[in-house]
């Protein structure tokens, strides 16, 4: 495929079929941790599997919005300052000088540092709030494991 061939309406069109119709799990997964319905899953040794999230809270816009808002009902002046914190850490550009697992451990590090209903709030908004208990090591890994998942989809962009 020629790199202009396809629209950008066609390519979110194929991806939605393929989403919606392809594949086995309706929740959020973590790609490339899927079941397609008409094939093998694929087959990637590189990719690290999913440690402690193996399932999300699937919440809608409004669910989001109402646990966003109770969240910051109970807030201190620092869990504002620490979402900020989060923010930065997962935005900001992996050190490439250093392997994969440790740049992540570094990360998990940054994370670590900012208090439960910063961790929680992140994780809500980026829709990767885990199921179970909500300790820090929880979220602090579920935030670890979606940089995981853009990075495996950056891996195959074109």
């Amino acid at each position: 495929i020629a790199e202009r061939a396809v629209t950008k309406a066609e390519l979110a069109a194929a991806l939605r079929t393929w989403r919606t119709d392809e594949i086995v799990e309706k929740a959020p997964f973590m790609w490339p941790h899927f079941t397609p319905k008409d094939s093998p899953p694929p087959e990637a040794p590189w990719a690290h599997p999913p440690d402690a999230i193996l399932s999300f809270h699937s919440l809608s816009d409004t669910e989001r919005s109402l646990v966003l808002q109770n969240l910051v009902k109970r807030m201190s002046f620092n869990s504002a300052r620490h979402i900020g914190d989060l923010h930065r850490a997962l935005c900001a550009p992996l050190n490439s000088d250093l392997e994969k697992g440790k740049a992540m451990k570094m990360l998990g590090t940054q994370l670590a540092k900012c208090n439960v209903d910063a961790l929680k709030y992140v994780c809500v908004d980026l829709n990767c709030l885990p199921l179970g208990k909500l300790g820090k090591p929880v979220l602090v890994q579920a935030l670890i494991d979606w940089v995981r998942s853009l990075l495996c989809m950056a891996h195959f962009a074109f």
